[in-house]
Order: C-alpha cells, then structure tokens, then sequence
C-alpha cells in the first residue's frame, strides 16, 4: 500500500474514533442524544465561509468583528461574539461548527459539526447576484456541499454510525432576507411579487425534501425577520420621499409575511406525512418565528433587557448603518449588550441569545415544539 494510501487511512480511522467518542461524551453529559449539527443560510448565520471565497462579499473577517467572545479576533461571524449555532453547540456540548470551505478544517471536525452559510446567500441564486453580492453558495449550492460530507459520512463511518450521526443531527435553516431585498431593490424585476414568493416556497420545500433524502430527520426553519425594521432598511427609506417610504416599508413588511406563511405551511405539511412509511417517516420541522420574535423584542425592548433597536452598534452616520461596521470612521456604541443590531442588519450576541432562549426553551415564537424537545426526539430506525 502507498505511504499516501497509509496517511488517509490513518486519518479516517482517527476521525471515526474521535467522532464517536465526542458523541458518547455529549450524549452522557448534555442529556441529548444529538451527536452533530449542521447549518445553513446567509449572514446571521455565516461563521466564516465567506472567508474562503475568492472576491466573496460580504465578508466580517476585520475588527470589531468578534469582539466580544473570540477575545478581539474576527472569525468571519458577522456578530461581535456568537450566533444561534454557537449558542446551541454550547448547551449540547458540542465544539463549534467550523465554516464548511475552511482549508484548516481537519477530518475529525468535518464529521462532527459543519456550518455552510455564507453572507449574502439567498434561496436563489439569482438573488445573491440581483444584490449585487459575488460568488456566496445560494441554498442548493449549500445542500450540494452537505451531500458530499454526508456521502463520506456514510462511506467511511459504516451505514450504523452514520444514521446516528446524520439522523439525529439538529440541521438549522436561515435564508430568504437578500431574496426579499433584491426584489424590491432592483429595478429589472419583472415577475409579480406572489410569483416571486412561490418560487422561493417551491425551491425551499424542494431543498427541504432533498435534505431529507440525505438522512436529515430533525430541522429547524427559521422565518425572515422584519426586514424593514433593520438599520440598512432605515437608511433606505430616509432616502425616499414619505409616500415612497410607507409604500417600501409596506411591501416589504407584506412580502415577509406572506413568505414566512409559506413556509409554515410547508412545516405543517411536512409534519403532518411523517409517521413511520409515510413519504417523510419521521421527519420532523419546527418554525422559529424570528419576525414575531423581533417584532415583540422591538416594541418592548426594555422587557429584553436591551435599550436600543433602531441603530446599528458598530457603524456611523443615520442609523449607525451610512458607514459600514469596521469601515474607517466607523464607531462602536457603548454598551453593545443593550443594543439589538450588531451592524447594519445582523444581531449583537445579546439580542442572539435572546433568541436562543426563546426558541430553545420555548415560548409563543417555536411551533410545533421547542428546539430543545427536538433535540430530545428520539427518531425511529436510529441504533442508539
């Protein structure tokens, strides 16, 4: 056998043992049967990914940029400490999810936890490039890498080690915010808006059932948040005239809505052909309501702990959003725990575990359960 054929062995076989062993581990100590995560979407969620794109923009990976939990150090998180993914692995025990594209990622880490979502990422592809962001992997791309590790997984792991791992993943799903943007942001749209919106639903149910066929058995859909009430949005709307103002805050707010109806309608469905030989045997989506969330978070941010939902944090100018967070004159605002928006559309690590608990623990936002009774599930098939 070739020294090189030795080397890779040798490496699968110190990825299997790890891999194992850190799910025995958590499984004893955080009372959860979930082995790995995996994670998807677009900025909220990206830990790095867009750091190993070549002219990829957005990209976070420049100070203040994690400086709140990564002690100063910009991990390509578009947040000054942690996202959702982060706070989760925190609560199951599990490392953090490292970018999917990182060229350090070692092989006992890929078969563990993987994040893919990149800023500026959208459900279409189209709508990443209409927004004028290059090269970010849209949904299908991201499933596209997924299926690859999983494939490997399944490969390298045996059948019996890789439903534990792929099943009883928690898989974390964020698009749909640059797909509502670029809509009503470029001119050159030509489709009527409910047209728009069913094929973002189509593409998203069919990304969802292709995740399914991949093993994923227990995924989390987070709804689009209101957009409209973001510092970028803000700032846009300053710019208009007040009558083009409410029109652009109106229809937005409505095309949210309307996308984030679909996609609990798509979670029910699913939900409801899930028995054990039904097309989606043991299948179960939660809807995490991130607008409704917000949306309370906003009106009574004082209920919250937080003081300040209107301007970005890191920034400078209207809003903190004329000057982008990082750029040169750029500020930082004094206490970034109170604030809701890190820059110019994402969360500050507060307003994020905020969310969290919220979402985790349960509460009016998360249907038809809890992301921590989802980890809970035991499903079906799976050799615990």
């Amino acid at each position: 056998m070739a020294k090189g054929a030795m080397g890779v062995e040798f490496w699968i076989g110190l990825m299997v043992c790890s891999a194992l062993a850190v799910m025995q581990v958590n499984a004893a100590g955080s009372g959860f049967p979930v082995p790995s995560y995996y994670v998807f979407g677009d900025a909220y969620f990206d830990a790095g990914n867009n750091n190993f794109i070549r002219n990829a923009v957005p990209k976070a990976n420049y100070k203040p940029y994690g400086m709140t939990f990564f002690k100063g150090v910009p991990t390509g998180r578009f947040c000054n400490g942690r996202i959702f993914a982060d706070l989760l692995a925190a609560v199951m025990k599990l490392p953090l999810a490292p970018p999917s594209l990182s060229t350090t990622l070692t092989l006992d880490q890929k078969g563990v936890c993987v994040n893919y979502a990149s800023g500026g990422a959208a459900i279409l592809r189209s709508s990443s490039v209409a927004y004028g962001w290059k090269n970010p992997p849209s949904f299908d791309q991201q499933v596209t890498l997924f299926e690859t590790h999983a494939n490997t997984v399944i490969y390298e792991y045996g059948i019996d080690n890789a439903l534990l791992i792929l099943n009883d993943a928690i898989y974390q799903i964020s698009f749909g915010t640059i797909d509502v943007l670029a809509y009503f942001t470029q001119p050159h749209q030509i489709e009527s808006i409910q047209i728009f919106l069913e094929s973002l639903a189509t593409e998203y149910r069919r990304l969802v059932d292709r995740l399914y066929t991949i093993n994923a058995r227990k995924v989390v859909v987070f709804g689009v948040g209101p957009i409209q009430n973001s510092p970028v949005a803000k700032l846009m709307m300053s710019k208009m005239t007040p009558a083009e103002s409410k029109k652009f805050c109106k229809d937005v707010d409505t095309a949210v809505q309307q996308l984030n109806q679909k996609l609990r309608l798509m979670v029910t469905e699913f939900n409801n052909d899930n028995a054990v030989g039904q097309p989606h045997g043991s299948l179960q989506l939660v809807f995490a309501d991130v607008y409704g969330a917000v949306s309370a978070i906003t009106k009574k941010p004082g209920a919250y702990g937080l003081t300040d939902v209107t301007n970005a944090c890191c920034g400078a100018g209207k809003f903190g959003a004329e000057i982008p967070c990082g750029h040169r004159n750029s500020k930082v605002c004094k206490n970034v725990s109170k604030s809701l928006y890190w820059n110019d559309m994402q969360f500050t690590e507060a307003a994020n575990q905020i969310l969290f608990k919220l979402f985790f623990d349960g509460s009016s936002f998360v249907k038809p359960l809890s992301v921590k009774s989802l980890a809970k599930l035991l499903i079906p098939g799976v050799p615990y």
